[in-house]
């Protein structure tokens, strides 16, 4: 699929913890 928004409206510290979450499997995040 697409990549699209897992969450919006999120905190900037939880928002970097989900991606360094998705980082370590191996997953691109890009947080606008």
């Amino acid at each position: 699929g697409a990549p699209k928004p897992i969450k919006e409206g999120i905190p900037k510290d939880e928002a970097a913890a989900i991606k360094k979450k998705f980082e370590d499997v191996g997953a691109k995040v890009e947080i606008k």
